[in-house]
């Protein structure tokens, strides 16, 4: 879910534009009051109902702004009931925020000492009027560069509650663990389906994601995918598919250092046949009934390699039965003077 845009407040709110309009000024105790204030500048554009202005220590001056409060700029729009400004730190109070890919209102948002938090927060990564989607929690904090901690946040499909837990953490930006946006889709064999993929990167060179879901015509499934790249030459995934009833299936290809040699896996394994008819759904009826699946292993290094490699032979129609098992292996080596290859 894209938060940057939240960052675009604070500059406005803390460093207001130079140019201010307002149908009236007046200044008594110490205070300087604006009926109808409007700041523009930098594309920002922000009106409010009245704004008062007091010598505050703590940031040299306190701006409260009286609702309706309404902005727009640079990709982003918000409306809040009321506001508070000292020094860098503010204050919404019922703000609703609407981006290209960002739909959020709360409660309370604030910004201070670096770290932006709303109470009460309902939050969509869908900028659309009427998100299929949300998210609330009852409290959550971001910290710029680093992600979203919530407490008791609630995913949402329409009106009805999913999935909910104590506490959340988002990922905010690239390459960080945690949960990511809900996956959801609609077709014809399964009816209403979904997602909710967990990311987790314990480097630069590998993730995992695991993805939880529920198809409404079949139950439970999910999904797994591990990538790796420890160099330009040695990288590669692997993913995994389940459905309840019906069985797994491993597929993938990549390779990896192992000691002096390179390690080298490509295919496909499925725990049953649904699974395996599964994977070739869509393929020509030519291509179905040969070929089912091929596994491959190699292990080379710089004086030669073993491989092996296991077909599953078998006809994928509805009628068809299966034609077995062909396995084959080799072994070759290399010198500065010769060679060769047993099979």
């Amino acid at each position: 879910m894209p938060l940057a845009p939240l960052l675009l407040l604070c500059p406005l709110l803390a460093a207001p534009p130079m140019a201010w309009q307002a149908d009236a000024v007046e200044a008594r105790a110490g205070e300087l009051h604006l009926d109808r204030p409007c700041l523009t500048g930098g594309g920002w554009r922000v009106e409010a109902r009245s704004a008062a202005r007091q010598p505050d220590p703590a940031c040299t001056a306190r701006w409260r702004l009286a609702g309706p409060i309404q902005g727009s700029g640079p990709d982003l729009r918000f409306a809040a009931s009321r506001a508070e400004v000292c020094g860098p730190q503010f204050t919404l109070h019922d703000p609703a925020l609407q981006a290209p890919r960002l739909r959020l209102a709360a409660h309370r948002l604030g910004w201070a000492d670096g770290v932006l938090r709303a109470h009460g927060i309902r939050a969509s990564g869908c900028g659309c009027d009427d998100p299929p989607w949300h998210v609330t929690a009852r409290d959550a904090e971001w910290t710029p560069g680093g992600g979203v901690w919530a407490q008791w946040p609630v995913l949402w499909l329409g009106g009805v509650p999913v999935a909910a837990s104590p506490v959340g953490y988002l990922p905010v930006g690239g390459r960080r663990s945690g949960l990511l946006a809900p996956r959801l889709g609609f077709d014809g064999r399964d009816g209403l389906h979904g997602r909710l993929p967990f990311f987790w990167a314990p480097s630069d060179r590998l993730d995992l994601t695991l993805s939880p879901g529920w198809r409404q015509a079949r139950g439970l499934a999910g999904r797994g995918r591990l990538r790796w790249a420890q160099t330009v030459d040695d990288q590669g995934r692997v993913g995994a598919r389940a459905l309840w009833g019906e069985g797994a299936t491993l597929s993938g290809a990549g390779s990896a250092a192992w000691g002096p040699a390179r390690l080298s896996l490509a295919g496909a394994v499925s725990s049953s046949e649904p699974a395996r008819r599964a994977q070739h759904r869509g393929l020509p009826a030519r291509h179905r009934d040969h070929l089912a699946q091929s596994t491959q292993a190699v292990v080379a290094g710089a004086a030669g390699e073993l491989g092996g490699q296991l077909l599953t032979l078998q006809d994928l129609r509805a009628d068809g039965r299966p034609h077995g098992l062909w396995a084959q292996g080799w072994a070759a080596w290399r010198t500065p003077a010769a060679g060769g290859t047993v099979a």
